[in-house]
């Protein structure tokens, strides 16, 4: 049981780190190019948030045909997928990586949709750590 807890807490240490280094590399990085595939988060999704105070209404509803959160829902899910091979072997750290990008998606899509939220509840949490 210790090793399935160490394999999960790391998990989700690498989940973090990967979701911090795919923001910055990719998203922010090659998605500056206005025709890369990344550039949906900074040219949609920012810009919208941009606009309308950190609320995003395309995640109010299902996901469309190449929209920034359909694009999102895409990159997590082959994250996912490429986690699933660790079920057979690092079954923690798979579960760990798991827990962390369902959670992630979750967290920033409540907070694109309920702004008072994300600014006075998580992001409040964020600041006293």
């Amino acid at each position: 049981m210790f090793v399935w807890g160490l394999q999960f807490f790391s998990g989700l240490i690498i989940a973090n780190a990967g979701e911090w280094l795919i923001h910055r590399y990719l998203l922010h990085g090659l998605g500056k190019n206005v025709d890369s595939f990344w550039a949906y988060h900074i040219y949609q999704h920012h810009h919208i948030a941009a606009q309308l105070n950190m609320l995003d209404p395309g995640y109010k509803k299902r996901p469309e045909l190449w929209n920034s959160q359909a694009k999102e829902i895409l990159v997590l899910c082959g994250i996912l997928i490429l986690n699933a091979p660790f079920f057979w072997f690092l079954n923690g750290y798979a579960w760990g990586i798991t827990v962390s990008v369902c959670v992630y998606y979750y967290l920033h899509r409540k907070a694109h949709i309920d702004v008072n939220w994300a600014k006075y509840t998580y992001l409040g949490i964020i600041s006293t750590i």
